[in-house]
């Protein structure tokens, strides 16, 4: 709706806090409560229900059609998004993903190192445990540094996530990985498949970022990026696809100043990708499914990051920031479904 809120972007952890709340937090800002947020879920829940245009069609919808689990955990999330009337868009965030994480993998300690919310947000998105996160450490240092670094940034101006390095959290714009959990879903069966699909995705926020420079005159900015068409194959057919289609390439195309999309384009396609960087960017898929090589420590991989950054002051942290009144400038596609799982 006009709140360009989608729960199941909040649910699976799919978009950065600025994509998500921004809107829904000026709109509490704005005069509106708790109560009025409280009023709006029983709403959804209600208008659910009764989707289907069949005397009991709502019902049967529930029952039949819309899994237990996804229901409850659209649910569950509800009372974290009832604190945005007193918390940060990012606290809330913060604060629902430690939770999960609880879930998910009780016996494990919240990851608290620079990496913490890329660890979470693969957990939730994927709808697994700890040992997603396992292959996600093991990935080589390259993946691993664009994965955390990307996925903490927030999308909401003067914020950031407590975990996050300072160096990281400056500027914008964030991305939201548009069915990037239904592409690690498609692949959590498969060790190896799902290490691929990290690598798949690293390689495209890299892309993404080649297109969309990250600098500090973005901060609270979103760019939403498409991949639904790698969501639909096991991985290895994916990549192995300009093979199986006789030529070919991945590409990621820049639609405008907010969106851009994955797209596989035949040989006759190819011209432009190579002529306007700025618009088009070559995916490299071909080294997602090699075994990586053991490298150097995680924290050792930071210290590039963080000299480039080094002056920069992001200020508090999430958890430790008041809440705001006004809203990070962003945009996303206006998506209102609010289904969750594969897509």
């Amino acid at each position: 709706g006009k709140m360009n809120f989608n729960h199941g972007w909040f649910v699976q952890a799919e978009a950065p806090p600025g994509a998500m709340l921004c809107t829904l937090k000026s709109v509490l800002t704005a005069g509106a409560t708790a109560a009025d947020l409280g009023l709006y879920f029983l709403h959804w829940f209600t208008d659910l229900a009764g989707a289907e245009a069949t005397p009991l069609g709502g019902a049967e919808k529930f029952v039949l059609k819309f899994p237990h689990a996804v229901l409850t955990s659209f649910l569950w999330s509800i009372p974290f998004l009832g604190k945005l009337e007193t918390m940060s868009e990012t606290a809330v965030v913060e604060k629902y993903f430690i939770a999960r994480w609880k879930v998910l993998a009780p016996a494990t300690p919240v990851p608290e190192d620079n990496a913490a919310i890329a660890c979470m947000r693969i957990a939730i998105m994927s709808q697994s445990d700890e040992s997603v996160v396992d292959i996600f450490r093991a990935l080589p240092a390259k993946d691993r540094q664009c994965l955390a670094r990307e996925m903490a940034l927030t999308g909401c101006a003067d914020q950031r996530f407590s975990t996050a390095a300072t160096q990281w959290a400056a500027g914008g714009p964030a991305f939201l990985v548009y069915y990037g959990p239904a592409l690690l879903q498609k692949n959590v069966d498969s060790p190896r498949g799902f290490r691929a699909a990290l690598r798949a995705l690293a390689e495209v926020m890299r892309a993404a970022r080649a297109i969309w420079p990250q600098s500090t005159d973005k901060d609270g900015t979103v760019v939403t990026i498409v991949v639904a068409e790698l969501k639909t194959e096991s991985i290895d057919v994916v990549i192995g696809m300009p093979k199986n289609r006789q030529g070919g390439r991945w590409v990621l195309v820049r639609h405008n100043d907010r969106e851009g999309a994955v797209e596989f384009h035949a040989d006759g396609e190819q011209k432009s990708a190579d002529a306007a960087p700025l618009r088009q960017q070559v995916l490299d898929f071909g080294h997602c499914l090699s075994d990586p090589s053991p490298d150097d420590d995680f924290e050792e991989d930071l210290d590039q990051a963080e000299e480039e950054m080094a002056d920069v002051d992001m200020g508090p942290s999430a958890l430790d920031m008041p809440s705001r009144g006004t809203s990070g400038d962003f945009s996303v596609t206006g998506h209102s479904e609010t289904k969750v799982g594969k897509r």
